[in-house]
């Protein structure tokens, strides 16, 4: 009599990471796009001059 058994079932994580992904060349991850200037932050305002003007 032979016995039959099952074998388990492939772990979906051990498939998915059984292989490297593709290389990625140092050129690629630098950014190459110019950026915006970033905004004021004071938007044109002297904070010390409204300050003083303030508590004067």
């Amino acid at each position: 009599m032979t016995e039959h058994t099952n074998a388990p079932a492939p772990d979906p994580a051990a498939v998915r990471f059984s292989q490297l992904p593709e290389r990625v060349e140092p050129h690629d991850y630098v950014e190459s796009v110019d950026v915006a200037d970033v905004p004021d932050p004071e938007m044109g305002r002297d904070p010390n001059t409204e300050w003083m003007l303030k508590h004067a």
